[in-house]
């Protein structure tokens, strides 16, 4: 497979790359609760999405171990490619129902902040260079830069 370049030459200050059972979008499929005491209605975390959170999480710290500690407290730009084993159908055509690009980011942002990579999602200046692309396997990459100030 191709490599697509690089929206930054230098080095990242952090760099994933794990396989995954299957995308998750936070978006899509979340049980409905409603507060018995106050009334109001939230979405919740299905099964599903507390296991791909989970796992993410592991593959993260394991990755976050190769770097300096604490989480950076500046502003960075990030990269997701988000590989499909299933990107393609039969008739070799795009997938209609995938997960749209925007949906898929919540997620990682999410798990890089619970484990300390960043200090908050909102120092993500941008998303550059991020994509959905066929893969022979799930994958999630994820690269992390400073922003020049």
């Amino acid at each position: 497979m191709d490599r697509i370049k690089l929206p930054r030459e230098e080095l990242p200050i952090f760099r994933a790359r794990f396989e995954v059972h299957s995308h998750v979008s936070k978006k899509n499929n979340r049980p409905i609760h409603k507060n018995m005491r106050t009334g109001k209605v939230f979405l919740g975390k299905g099964r599903h999405l507390q296991d791909a959170e989970r796992i993410m999480a592991i593959h993260i710290e394991r990755a976050k171990s190769a770097y300096p500690p604490g989480p950076s407290v500046e502003d960075v730009h990030c990269c997701f490619r988000f590989y499909f084993n299933d990107y393609y159908t039969k008739e070799v055509e795009r997938r209609k129902n995938m997960p749209d690009l925007s949906n898929l980011f919540e997620l990682p942002q999410d798990v890089l902040q619970k484990c300390g990579v960043i200090k908050n999602d909102s120092q993500i200046v941008s998303l550059d260079g991020s994509r959905r692309l066929p893969g022979v396997q799930n994958i999630i990459e994820i690269w992390i830069w400073k922003a020049e100030k």
